[in-house]
């Protein structure tokens, strides 16, 4: 039997010496380029909302937060100009996010373990505290708040009984006045402008879960009615617009004219 000791060395060519890193190298570009891929298309594919914030600046910046991917671990935060409706910059991370505004230009998230970070708007980096910031460490906003009776000066506005449709009613008056409106199933929407009298109601018996907004003025007559894509998520006042987000991926926001009811763009993914 021949010894293997007998055997002449094994000798590796020099091209085959340089092709296997080639082959690394291409194998690695290949995967970075794979995942640069699937990371830009969470950028722009329709995501879960999660919530939404306004940070006020030198220019007000409206932020959506969106559960996307398959995995339900990354989270897209996505600012927009609510004047416009345009988007400004998006970032998406690998944790959660619950974000609520800080002082101007910042605001506060939070990640599954309650950890909680400031981040500059609309960069989106994690930055350093200041006194000014750690103020608003605990207003955790929660989005659209519903009511069936507010405050009306000395009196308070509600809805009275109908077995459809309920009309706007002084408590105490406990009557309806003539000419105001009656709605289905209504609640007050309740805004950080309390002068703003809204109320989110069914369009129609004949449009089952189809939403509409109506503003009542002060002499409590309807002063306008706007179609709402989607079940209100959050509502903030901004330059004389109503910003509405809401849990339709299809409509994921919109801003109304204050004084008129028009709606003035729309935004989704």
């Amino acid at each position: 039997m021949d010894d293997d000791n007998d055997l002449p060395p094994r000798r590796w060519s020099w091209p085959l010496v340089l092709a296997i890193p080639l082959v690394l190298a291409g194998a690695g570009g290949f995967l970075a380029y794979t995942r640069c891929n699937a990371r830009r298309a969470l950028e722009t594919t329709r995501g879960q909302p999660e919530g939404a914030v306004v940070v006020h600046g030198d220019r007000a910046m409206l932020v959506l937060v969106d559960r996307v991917g398959r995995g339900a671990s990354a989270f897209r935060l996505a600012a927009l100009d609510p004047d416009t409706g345009q988007p400004v910059n998006q970032r998406v991370i690998d944790e959660s996010a619950r974000c609520w505004a800080a002082s101007p230009g910042r605001m506060w998230c939070a990640d599954a373990e309650s950890r909680t970070h400031l981040v500059a708007v609309p960069s989106f980096d994690v930055v350093a505290a200041s006194d000014g910031d750690r103020t608003w460490l605990g207003r955790d906003e929660r989005g659209c708040t519903f009511a069936d009776s507010i405050p009306l000066g000395d009196d308070h506005l509600t809805f009275g009984r109908g077995t459809q449709r309920r009309p706007l009613v002084r408590q105490a008056q406990q009557g309806s006045l003539p000419g105001t409106p009656d709605f289905l199933a209504p609640a007050f929407l309740r805004v950080d402008d309390p002068a703003l009298l809204l109320v989110q109601h069914d369009a129609s018996l004949e449009r089952p879960g189809a939403l509409q907004l109506t503003r009542v003025g002060d002499d409590l007559h309807a002063m306008w009615t706007a179609e709402l894509p989607g079940r209100c998520e959050t509502a903030h006042v901004v330059g004389g617009k109503l910003v509405i987000t809401t849990v339709d991926p299809a409509t994921r926001a919109l801003a109304i004219e204050l004084a008129t009811g028009k709606v003035v763009w729309q935004f989704s993914f």
